[in-house]
């Protein structure tokens, strides 16, 4: 089973079928899971799996509700530095 906040925040990034190709993958497949997404997704990927890993260790250990707001605005600001500094990251090169 998926967690259903992460699945959100997937689906409010613009991934709405982020919980089939995960379940078509395989859950405990979880390399070929990420392999998939940044394949099919780009550089919007990791910035979402690292802002979804910051927030669970935020709750975790400092108790704090992450606000799925906060971290889609998060997200996306980390996707507008990494243009600038690298041009347009989501384009893939073959």
């Amino acid at each position: 089973m998926l967690c259903p906040r992460s699945v959100e925040i997937w689906i409010d990034c613009g991934f709405r079928d982020v919980e089939a190709m995960c379940h078509k993958v395989g859950l405990d497949n979880t390399s070929k899971i990420l392999a998939t997404l940044v394949d099919e997704v780009g550089i919007l990927a990791p910035l979402i799996m690292w802002n979804l890993w910051i927030s669970r260790n935020n709750f975790i250990f400092e108790g704090t509700t992450p606000v799925k707001h906060q971290i889609i605005t998060s997200i996306f600001t980390q996707l507008q530095v990494s243009k600038q500094a690298f041009g347009n990251p989501t384009s893939h090169s073959n």
